[in-house]
């Protein structure tokens, strides 16, 4: 029996738009929410306040907001306090998908779709373009910054481990 995406819980991807002058930093504490992807699975109410998009959408309907205001209340909205039972509700989305791939694990990931999806062998390297191999955040940031980003992604960091842990008994399968 197939399982299908509950249609009450569906996400909202949006960019999180910053100046084009803000720094990283800037840009991870005053416009992008924390917990982004447990937001994300959690469903679409989690990225805003409760009530959802629907909520902001109706309070700027009222307001009347003036152009550029828009941004701003819904940036506002987004920083809603997640915690452990949205991240239950994020792990329990995991099982909905066909296949949990990891960038880091990307020949497995590429065994598993092939696997699953009856797919030819593909010699994926050839077609990458536009990304740079062998970067590291842990390189490229300061400490200060790394930490920031551990502090504000707590939820994620333990939904990536157990994201972690479905890969590898994916894998185990092949």
């Amino acid at each position: 029996m197939t399982k299908h995406w509950p249609l009450h819980l569906v996400a909202e991807c949006r960019a999180y738009v910053a100046p084009p002058n803000a720094t990283f930093e800037e840009w991870l504490t005053k416009y992008y929410p924390d917990n982004w992807m447990t937001r994300e699975l959690a469903g679409a109410s989690y990225l805003l306040k409760k009530g959802g998009a629907a909520a902001a959408l109706s309070l700027l309907e009222e307001k009347n907001q003036e152009e550029g205001e828009e941004e701003e209340v819904l940036r506002k909205m987004k920083q809603e306090p997640v915690g452990p039972d949205e991240l239950e509700k994020a792990k329990a989305r995991l099982h909905l998908f066909s296949a949990i791939l990891l960038t880091e694990k990307w020949d497995e990931s590429v065994k598993l779709m092939n696997k699953l999806f009856g797919w030819k062998e593909l010699d994926y390297m050839k077609h990458r373009k536009g990304s740079r191999e062998n970067t590291s955040a842990q390189q490229e940031l300061s400490p200060e910054t790394l930490e920031l980003l551990k502090k504000r992604n707590t939820l994620d960091m333990q939904l990536y481990e157990y994201a972690v842990h479905l890969h590898n008994n994916q894998v185990s399968t092949l």
